[in-house]
């Protein structure tokens, strides 16, 4: 059996409760820090009676082991090497001692496309949450999974962490979203995804197809896909999206692949494009989309699922 669990042990009476690693809250983990402090209780994790549990000091507070003289199991989603019994989970794993998830995902220059979606369109990617893959794809996310996760971690942390709130609007959960970016690494990428987050940069200066950035952004709905003219006379589909301070910025798109995403989540009005960017050619003007999603939101930011 899979170990998901650690239990909260209280010293006077010895009650054990069992609670999920995957639906731990900040502010549950600050509750237990503080009684854990005043000598109250103890955590251990469900695979070991040995492997006693500290919650760091950070300004995102996490479980980690005591001492390193002992080891999860191989079983235990705290396993470095665990790989889940799910498509989903098999794509995800945990660095306890820096308390950063990791993502394994899709190629990030060429992306993997699934049967189905090569029979609608053999030019949409991405817009499903997971695929199985075969040899060492097999547990890979796609940006989709990726940007979801995203956009319900961020929600989570601010309506049941610290803040305890539903954000104002889309633009402040977008903010919150680029601090729960610290906490998630690429298995490729040395970098956090809040490193590599896209800023205003000089497209100058910018390395093709070398230096990679990914976008978290809302697509500016009042003004549709135009027309840019290259320097060989050849045009290309410029999207405008607003960032989490409300600035407009330009990318290339591909408008039919665009619309097609759109149909495939037609759920709001309001979307989210998330995924990776570069220079796709030397003269080029703007950063180029090229594995990327369309996540529809709610107008506080929250990704909806359907059109209720």
């Amino acid at each position: 059996m899979i170990k998901k669990s650690f239990f909260v042990i209280e010293k006077n009476n010895g009650k054990v409760t069992k609670l999920p690693y995957s639906s731990i809250k900040e502010y549950l983990l600050l509750d237990l820090k503080t009684k854990i402090e005043k000598g109250e209780i103890k955590l251990r994790c469900e695979c070991s009676d040995e492997i006693e549990l500290k919650i760091s000091n950070a300004k995102s507070p996490y479980l980690y082991n005591a001492t390193r003289q002992y080891k999860h199991s191989k079983d235990c989603c705290r396993h470095p090497e665990f790989v889940g019994s799910s498509p989903y989970e098999k794509a995800w794993s945990y660095d306890e001692e820096k308390g950063i998830h990791i993502v394994r995902i899709e190629g990030i220059y060429y992306a993997t496309q699934l049967p189905e979606i090569k029979k609608t369109n053999n030019k949409v990617k991405n817009n499903v949450i997971y695929h199985e893959g075969i040899g060492s794809n097999k547990g890979v996310s796609t940006v989709f999974g990726l940007a979801t996760k995203i956009n319900m971690m961020a929600w989570e942390g601010m309506v049941l962490g610290n803040k305890q709130r539903i954000p104002i609007d889309k633009y402040e959960l977008a903010k919150h979203v680029y601090g729960i970016a610290s906490r998630i690494k690429l298995s490729s990428k040395r970098k956090t995804l809040n490193e590599m987050f896209f800023k205003q940069v000089n497209i100058r200066t910018v390395k093709v197809k070398k230096d990679v950035y990914f976008v978290y952004m809302y697509v500016d709905h009042n003004r549709l896909i135009e027309e840019d003219i290259l320097h060989d006379k050849t045009k290309k589909d410029i999207l405008y999206c607003k960032d989490a301070f409300g600035k407009t910025n330009r990318f290339y798109v591909e408008k039919e692949e665009f619309e097609q995403k759109k149909r495939i989540e037609p759920h709001s009005s309001e979307y989210v494009v998330a995924g990776f960017v570069h220079k796709e050619d030397l003269y080029h003007k703007c950063m180029t989309l090229y594995n990327y999603c369309l996540i529809p939101v709610s107008d506080r930011g929250l990704y909806s699922e359907s059109s209720h």
